[in-house]
């Protein structure tokens, strides 16, 4: 009827196949395409990732083909019809486990914090109650700086560190010697050091943190208002993104429990007096949290 109408269709494994009509949610796909036997330490249960991964992975595929149809059908008129598996696009990003088993016969379990990339590469302790800081050197030259960068040049020569495969060998004894280094010191001033020493790092952010982060401060995300109950608090916009014309703004909090009834009820609904006081006498308009 319409041959120029693109129709994107995305299922848990696809049509057709023994399979096809399985239900499902991105959690069962994120099982059986080998995410959740990846995640975890590997001396303990698996632990899948948060949420529906698969979700995150397949939305990006998914655009670039309505991309390639829309660029097919601007230049030719004709519509496609895209058939995904949620499955098959999930395990695209798995293909250096996939590799690794039909090349060398290796199955890829969990590793922890580790990878099998780089040595160091982990979570370590910092200063303070459970805080936490990420790293990683990739290759020799960033080892070097890092050794450097934390007043241990000494390593560099060290055996058991002498070398990527020594590293790997000995990891173990590589992260007591990491983590012994950053608990003395906070999260900031593990980043300030090693940084500038272009080392790759971050500190583990807790919720809290977002509230005194320089960038998002710098783009003015969060508006303080008061609230009735809770006193000045930080309001988070509504979209991520600002319009050079339409910027985004938070003028007022979130309301209370039946704060705008009588704007809502009256002025927008118009009912009367009486109406009103009948539904909150059988409780369909209330003022009051049921306790639990």
């Amino acid at each position: 009827v319409r041959p120029d109408i693109i129709y994107f269709s995305s299922s848990m494994q696809g049509r057709g196949g023994p399979h096809s009509s399985y239900a499902g949610y991105g959690q069962n796909a994120c099982n059986f395409s080998g995410y959740t036997e990846l995640s975890g330490w590997p001396d303990r249960k698996p632990c899948a990732p948060y949420g529906a991964y698969t979700d995150y992975v397949c939305c990006r595929l998914a655009a670039f083909a309505m991309t390639a149809a829309l660029i097919h059908k601007k230049l030719t008129g004709e519509g496609q019809y895209i058939e995904q598996s949620q499955f098959e696009s999930s395990i695209h990003f798995l293909l250096q486990a996939v590799m690794d088993y039909q090349v060398n016969g290796n199955i890829m379990t969990r590793m922890g914090n580790r990878t099998p990339i780089a040595a160091p590469h982990g979570v370590f302790p910092c200063k303070g109650d459970d805080l936490w800081v990420s790293l990683s050197a990739i290759g020799e030259d960033e080892w070097q700086r890092f050794c450097k960068a934390i007043g241990k040049p000494e390593l560099i020569t060290d055996a058991r560190f002498a070398g990527f495969k020594a590293r790997k060998e000995h990891e173990d004894e590589l992260e007591e010697i990491v983590a012994a280094w950053t608990s003395q010191h906070t999260r900031e001033e593990v980043e300030d050091i090693l940084l500038a020493a272009n080392v790759s790092v971050h500190k583990v952010s807790r919720p809290s943190d977002v509230y005194q982060d320089p960038q998002l401060a710098a783009r003015n995300y969060f508006t303080p208002l008061e609230h009735a109950v809770m006193g000045t608090q930080k309001f988070e916009p509504q979209s991520g993104f600002i319009l050079s014309r339409t910027p985004r703004e938070v003028k007022r909090p979130s309301p209370l429990l039946g704060e705008h009834n009588e704007y809502v009820f009256k002025e927008l609904l118009g009912m009367s007096d009486d109406e009103i006081a009948e539904h909150i006498i059988d409780g369909s308009i209330t003022t009051q949290m049921e306790g639990p």
